[in-house]
């Protein structure tokens, strides 16, 4: 194959590669010379696909497939936690490629679990995969990422959208009381208002209003350090209430889309905290669904722990071109 600049443009991270093997049957995805940016660091999406170029040499790819944090509507892309808009059309121009194309995140997470092997996955819930089943995936970073992919006629077709921002639904008293913290500055309470970096800070505030706790931690990562070496009980409380409130979106998600072949996490935060999520009432939240509760008995549920991910879906996207070409 010709060599594919492929990308995985988020809100904190800009992270770029060369794709220059696929193999379909085999799921072998080769993607070299990758490099990671901050987003911050730039002030437009053409700034930092130049950096990416430029580091490439006399090598000069006029192919491109970015996974990018935002919906994708015709050939215009406004991103969604960053002030970043994507012109197709315009990145043929100006950077002389052949074909630019930009696809949301997580339909690129979503696609590349049919081809990430073990080592890439780390088991959270075990349960039964059906291969050949619809599975969807859910990952909580700069925002809350949401996507699924289905069989269809003997091709997979991705199920895109902005599920991240499906109002938040309480269980209890307590999450009510969390929530109805929340809910006057930031109106409408979304999944991705609490399950997401940002979230956390929310969560960690409501939790040191309603119980009297000092705010020690100012930030996502200090609250997430605070809450891993159990010196802060707000902290403490604040990660386990965002495992279980994440635990029955993720239920949610996976009554909404019959996912038999198994449920996805991914995303910046869970890599660093799986041992409180292993520990929390995670499974017990997703699983807790009333008479439907059955459903999700075996479920398969793996979180996504290869940095490149978005990167290899990215990359079987652009070679595969199964849904854009209808083949």
């Amino acid at each position: 194959m010709k060599p594919v600049i492929v990308a995985d443009i988020g809100g904190t991270n800009a992270r770029f590669g060369l794709a220059t093997a696929f193999d379909a049957k085999s799921g072998r995805v080769t993607i070299e010379q990758k490099r990671q940016y901050l987003s911050a660091d730039f002030a437009a999406f053409d700034d930092v696909f130049a950096c990416y170029r430029e580091s490439l040499g006399a090598l000069k790819p006029v192919s491109a497939c970015v996974a990018i944090a935002g919906p994708i509507k015709g050939h215009q892309v406004s991103m969604t936690n960053l002030n970043w808009c994507i012109s197709g059309p315009e990145m043929c121009r100006s950077f002389g490629l052949d074909h630019f194309e930009a696809i949301n995140d997580y339909t690129a997470l979503v696609y590349a679990t049919l081809f990430l092997d073990a080592s890439s996955l780390l088991t959270i819930c075990e349960g039964v995969v059906n291969p050949t089943a619809t599975r969807c995936i859910v990952g909580p970073g700069t925002g809350l990422g949401v996507s699924a992919i289905a069989p269809c006629n003997g091709r997979w077709v991705t199920l895109s959208g902005e599920g991240g921002h499906i109002t938040l639904a309480s269980t209890g008293s307590y999450e009510n009381q969390l929530i109805n913290y929340i809910a006057p500055e930031h109106g409408k309470v979304s999944a991705e208002t609490v399950l997401s970096g940002p979230g956390i800070r929310r969560l960690y505030k409501a939790v040191c209003a309603i119980e009297g706790y000092p705010e020690s931690a100012r930030t996502p990562e200090e609250i997430t350090r605070a809450a891993l070496s159990a010196s802060d009980p707000a902290a403490t409380a604040a990660l386990a209430m965002f495992c279980r409130l994440l635990g029955g979106m993720l239920g949610d998600m996976i009554l909404a889309f019959g996912a038999e072949g198994g449920a996805f996490l991914a995303g910046g935060i869970l890599p660093r905290i799986t041992t409180i999520l292993k520990q929390s009432a995670f499974e017990q939240c997703l699983k807790d669904k009333g008479v439907m509760s059955h459903y999700l008995d075996d479920v398969n549920v793996a979180l996504i722990t290869a940095d490149d991910a978005a990167l290899v879906g990215a990359t079987a996207w652009s070679c595969s071109g199964l849904e854009r070409r209808g083949k």
